[in-house]
């Protein structure tokens, strides 16, 4: 199970995708393949993200994200087989919908069981997406006593990602991104290794 590569686009993706719907949770699929990259100036084989896909339809709530309609994500499933895109799994965040709520960058037992549900309903489309990747966003907003020039800064951690979006002058939201392969176990589904992001930034 490789590690990460993302690219300046689909950063930009997920990273919108989380401070959009801040407060509620963001999800959608992941397409990519694995290649061979140059990182740090040696040749390394990674999972290469070429497309980062946020639903649109999303039942949205602060602790957990649902389809919102079952024909709507049975479209995109056939439009992603007819465009040829190779599926490697999915992303949503945790928020910080409560002052009290530390956001927390692994995935919950709930998070465990609905994407073990994707993967059986992924198989009626041809897709035996086993290992799973699975990125989680952890967004918490931050408020600053001194100007900011917006932008985005990246913080790069043993195996995670961590970035910082300033969206105005006193405004920001801390970002962290995690990787997680997930295999099918004898009972349920376990998480095997955590994946190093490495963005091409």
């Amino acid at each position: 199970m490789h590690d990460i590569f993302l690219d300046p686009k689909s950063l930009k993706t997920l990273l919108v995708s989380a401070v959009e719907v801040y407060k509620k949770e963001t999800n959608g699929f992941l397409a990519g393949k694995s290649v061979l990259k140059k990182i740090k100036g040696k040749e390394k084989s990674v999972v290469s993200l070429q497309t980062v896909y946020p639903f649109q339809t999303a039942y949205r709530k602060p602790s957990q994200v649902l389809h919102g309609s079952d024909l709507a994500h049975r479209r995109t499933l056939g439009s992603l087989t007819a465009l040829k895109m190779p599926l490697v799994g999915g992303f949503h965040s945790h928020t910080d919908y409560l002052p009290d709520i530390e956001v927390y960058p692994e995935l919950s037992e709930g998070d465990l069981d609905h994407i073990h549900d994707e993967m059986k309903k992924m198989k009626t489309f041809g897709y035996n997406l086993d290992p799973w990747l699975e990125l989680l966003l952890t967004i918490k907003q931050k408020e600053y006593s001194r100007q900011q020039k917006p932008g985005i800064k990246t913080n790069p951690y043993k195996r995670k990602l961590g970035c910082t979006v300033i969206t105005g002058s006193r405004t920001g939201y801390k970002i962290t991104l995690s990787g997680y392969w997930l295999q099918n176990g004898s009972k349920k589904l376990r998480v095997g290794r955590e994946a190093k992001i490495f963005a091409g930034f």
